[in-house]
This record gives structure tokens, C-alpha cells and sequence, in this order.
């Protein structure tokens, strides 16, 4: 016990010691959006769209791709799950609510699916690759696409459809890639007939995830150094022309290959203080240069104004109970399908799953996020989710892990993909 104790002691004063040496860095990116275009309400455009349930919409390019896409260490890191072996005495003795409302949300034959849904007072946005489908809070659905690309974008793209909620503004937020980034800013809160504000992006390239924060819209791109880019939340809500745009470099992040972090999204209108944006992603001790499992917390502080304000953090690293997050060499054909199904499917590894949540309580703040892991050491796979909750007495204050755990899907079945959202 002493040794291991000590061993703990040593790898978290090299963390910190890393982290010490590190300084804040300014933007790597300025520039403005381009309001290419106004796209009329889809309510008023039915004849042009294509049911939610039709097949043969666009591929994801991931699913192309043969060869391990990330830069590990063979046999480093490659451990049992500690947290699903060792559950804790409360585990499936507290009661949770009944669930109100299940419902296929949509068909599609891309692999990776890509799934996400944004929630709002009256409307469920779901979509998917490349298509989305609108809800009431029933499960009804009130319209579906799979062929965005005329319904709501001006221009063919691949895929990676996202959708966004800005409970505080009662607007959605959709971002789609084809030439660069294509974001949607609707100028009311009800998507079957309000209008959509078109920016375009040219310099993300892959993977883009939208989270929503008091001062700006945070987009992260896998690519590109893996950057994060704040755009001026107040203009695009205005609908103006060229509103600004900064891109950062992720100061020590430890990646080498497809790598998906977030920043925070806000998930209710209760806004936290502008600045100080968090931005999170997991470190692998199975990546080259990681000593231990552990999340990176960055915070961003972005002067639109004066761009040569602005800063990102050095990073907070977090130690936490170790996992195994890499499937066969960080390829992205990883999990057989049951019953004989033809092909695999992509785990999705190396990826903050959407979307990393934030929220104020009255005492603290907290942050919940997931993203797969392998909780079968062995030859075999058996894909879970290591889910966190961490919080913050105040608004830009550091960060402290608050409880973690592992899902494991019951008959030994996958689990991954999971979305994750906290509101007591």
C-alpha cells in the first residue's frame, strides 16, 4: 500500500509540475463569419423535403477509413475496469423517475450514425448523418429530412449535422460540414416556421461540436490542431453580417490522431459569468507522453473586441479512476454487430461525447460528460461509458472530480454514444 501511495504522489507532482510550467496562449485564429445566406421557415418549404424514413443519404467519412487513426503505445494502459468491478453499495438501490416518453427518433445507414438531439420548451431537434427529424414533446414527428443540404443549408456537404439549444435566447443552433463549416441561427424559437441565419466557416475541417456559453458559441474541430473557436454569440444573434470569430491551439493536449474534445454547453437559461468558457477532454495513459488517466479542463477568454485579449488557459489535469478508452489501435471499425449483422461500428473513441454540460445550482456549478471506454481487457470488447460529474464553488474558479462511475448495458451487451444532462 505504501508503495502505491507513493508511486500516486509522484505521478500527480509531475502532472503538477507540467502544469506549472505552462502559460496562457492567445488565439492562433482571427477572423469574421460570412452570412452567406437567409433560409426561408421550413414550414413553408414541405414540398422540398424528403421523409425522415427514406434511406440513402450521405456517408459519414469516417467510415472509410482502414487504417488506426491515433498514435498509442501497444499494450500501455490496458487495464479492468476498477469501477464496473467495484460498484458502489448504493448501485440500483435509489429509485429513478419513470421514463414519460420513448420514441424511434430515425433510420439511417451511415456508420457512424452520429446521433444527437437538442431539446426546447415545445420542440425535440434530432439529427443524425445527414438528416434531421422535429418532434413535439410526444414523440410525434412534425417534419424529418434526410437531405438537409436545400432544406435549411445552401451547399452539399458530408455530414456531422449538430444541433443546439440557447435556452437563454430561445434560438437553435445547427452546424453541418460541407465547405468548411455550415451554422444555421434560427431568429425565433419555434424551428418548423422560423427563418435561419447561414455563416459559413471555412477553416474547420472535421467533427464539429457547438456548445453554447454566455459570451460566445464554442465550436471545437477534431482537425486543425484540434481548435477550439469562439464566435460572438450578441452579433449572430442580431443577424449580423460579419461577426467575429477567434480559433485557439489546446495547450498540451495529448492526442495523436482523432481526437474530439468540448467546451461546456449551458444547459438552461440560468448564464454563468461571460468568460472563463471551460473546455474538456480525457487523457489516455495508453497515448505516448501520458503518465495517468485524466481530464483537462482549459478555460477560455475571448475579447471580441480586442482580439490580442484574449487567452486560453494552460490546462488543469485531473486524475481519475483508471479506464481503457482504446479499440483495436484507435481504428474506427471496432463493435460486431448482435445477431449476425453485417459489419462493424465505430465505437466512437477519443471522442467527449455530446454534449459536455454545464450548469449553475445555487452553492456550485457542475459539469457532466461521458465518453466510451473498454471494460473487457482481454481479446474481447465490451464498450461502456465512464461518466463524470465535476463542480466549481464559482463561476471561472478550478475544477474538482465530485463523483464518477461506469454504465455497463446489461447481457453483455455495447453502450456507448450516450448523452448526458443533470437538472437537480
Amino acid at each position: 500500500m505504501k508503495l502505491k501511495f507513493t508511486l500516486f504522489l509522484f505521478a500527480f507532482a509531475a502532472l503538477f509540475s507540467a502544469q506549472a510550467q505552462e502559460t496562457e496562449q492567445g488565439p492562433t485564429y482571427v477572423g469574421e463569419l460570412t452570412l452567406v445566406s437567409v433560409t426561408p421557415s421550413l414550414q413553408s418549404r414541405l414540398s422540398e423535403l424528403t421523409p425522415a424514413t427514406a434511406k440513402g443519404e450521405a456517408q459519414d467519412g469516417r467510415s472509410s477509413f482502414k487504417k488506426p487513426k491515433r498514435d498509442v503505445v501497444p499494450g500501455k494502459g490496458n487495464q479492468a475496469d476498477y469501477l464496473s468491478q467495484n460498484q458502489d453499495l448504493l448501485a440500483g438501490k435509489i429509485a429513478g423517475k419513470a421514463v414519460t416518453a420513448v420514441w424511434d427518433a430515425a433510420f439511417t445507414g451511415s456508420n457512424p450514425t452520429d446521433p444527437a438531439l437538442a431539446v426546447g420548451p415545445d420542440h425535440v431537434f434530432v439529427v443524425f448523418n445527414t438528416g434531421f427529424a422535429i418532434f413535439d414533446k410526444d414523440g410525434n414527428e412534425l417534419l424529418g429530412d434526410t437531405n438537409p443540404f436545400p432544406a435549411i443549408f445552401p451547399s452539399n456537404g458530408c455530414c456531422d449535422l449538430t444541433a443546439s439549444y440557447d435556452s437563454a435566447a430561445d434560438r437553435w443552433i445547427l452546424s453541418f460540414l460541407g465547405n468548411g463549416i455550415q451554422m444555421a441561427i434560427s431568429t425565433t424559437g419555434d424551428p418548423l416556421t422560423t427563418d435561419w441565419n447561414i455563416y459559413n466557416i471555412p477553416t474547420v475541417n472535421d467533427y464539429n461540436k457547438v456548445s453554447v456559453w454566455s459570451d460566445g458559441y464554442y465550436l471545437t474541430d477534431q482537425s486543425s490542431g484540434n481548435r477550439l473557436y469562439a464566435m460572438d454569440r450578441t452579433a449572430m444573434l442580431a443577424g449580423a453580417a460579419n461577426p467575429s470569430i477567434q480559433g485557439f491551439a489546446l495547450p498540451s493536449i495529448a492526442t495523436f490522431g482523432f481526437a474530439s474534445p468540448q467546451a461546456l454547453n449551458v444547459t438552461d437559461d440560468n448564464m454563468p459569468a461571460a468568460g472563463n468558457a471551460p473546455v474538456v477532454f480525457f487523457q489516455d495513459d495508453a497515448y505516448a507522453g501520458v503518465a495517468v488517466d485524466h481530464i483537462k479542463f482549459w478555460s477560455a477568454n475571448v475579447d471580441f473586441a480586442t482580439p490580442g485579449n484574449s487567452t486560453i488557459s494552460a490546462p488543469q489535469e485531473i486524475p481519475v479512476t483508471p479506464f481503457t478508452s482504446v479499440f483495436d489501435g484507435a481504428s474506427f471499425q471496432n463493435l460486431t454487430q448482435p445477431n449476425g449483422g453485417g459489419g462493424t461500428l465505430d465505437a466512437l473513441q477519443g471522442i467527449v461525447m455530446n454534449q459536455a454540460q454545464f450548469r449553475k445550482f445555487p452553492t456550485y456549478n457542475a459539469a457532466v460528460f461521458n465518453h466510451v471506454i473498454d471494460t473487457d481487457p482481454t481479446g474481447g470488447k465490451r464498450a461502456a461509458i465512464r461518466w463524470y460529474e465535476f463542480r466549481q464553488a464559482t463561476d471561472g474558479a478550478p475544477w474538482s472530480l465530485f463523483q464518477e462511475g461506469t454504465y455497463e448495458a446489461p447481457d453483455n451487451k455495447h453502450a456507448w454514444n450516450a448523452s448526458l444532462m443533470m437538472d437537480n
